[in-house]
């Protein structure tokens, strides 16, 4: 799993996106219990410019980890890029319970 996690890291900093997601489905389906394929889907959908994936896809990283600060402060981010300010504020609130 940590070879395909470098992989999709590498494709994703290289601007490869389209391979980076499918690397990523690639992993998903091998550990959908694993919050860190789901938390790169989301910066790739978000890097595609697809919010609400990217929103989707940060919050099942966010449901699947113990420590899901990143996660929070990044899907914060994501509602504040979509225009979604209130949204952002209520992910704030669950931010703050692990601070």
């Amino acid at each position: 799993m940590e070879v395909l996690t470098a992989l999709a890291i590498g494709q994703l900093g290289t601007g490869d996106v389209p391979t980076a997601s499918v690397t990523l489905d690639q992993q998903i389906e091998r550990s959908p219990w694993t919050s860190e394929p789901y938390l790169l889907r989301g910066l790739a959908k978000a890097s595609a410019q697809d919010l609400m994936g990217a929103t989707s896809a940060v919050e099942r990283a966010a449901e699947l980890t113990p420590k899901p600060e990143r996660a929070l402060t990044i899907l914060s981010d994501l509602d504040i890029a979509a225009g979604e300010p209130e949204k952002a504020l209520e992910v704030e609130g669950r931010l703050a319970r692990f601070r």
